[in-house]
């Protein structure tokens, strides 16, 4: 997916404010993704199995997580900007596979980016 611009939507009480990816592979490249929320995980993008890409793109004050990626879900990052997101900029919870290169992570509250296996 190529020059998205996903910005302010509601999870409401789910996740995944902007983007919710559930056993798929997403590739997201020069995209702005930002001013989403969900209450519980992944404001900006919740991934859930299969793998997840992005390239050259903005991920903003999205509310609960910029980016969240649970279990088996396989995490590729690069040549992106996380700031200024709400409780933290990445979670990668218990996933196997993750790179984040030449990526600004920054102005996030909480951690900039959090893991937990």
């Amino acid at each position: 997916m190529f020059y998205l611009l996903i910005v302010e939507n509601r999870a409401g009480q789910d996740t995944g404010g902007g983007i919710y990816i559930t056993s798929s592979d997403v590739a997201i490249y020069y995209s702005e993704i930002r001013d989403n929320k969900a209450d519980e995980r992944g404001g900006g993008i919740s991934a859930h199995g299969g793998s997840l890409s992005i390239c050259g793109s903005l991920i903003a004050q999205n509310d609960f997580a910029g980016i969240f990626a649970s279990a088996l879900c396989s995490l590729e990052i690069m040549t992106t900007d996380i700031m200024n997101n709400m409780t933290t900029g990445i979670c990668i919870y218990s996933t196997d596979i993750a790179s984040i290169s030449n990526c600004r992570i920054k102005f996030n509250s909480g951690n900039g980016a959090a893991y937990r296996a």
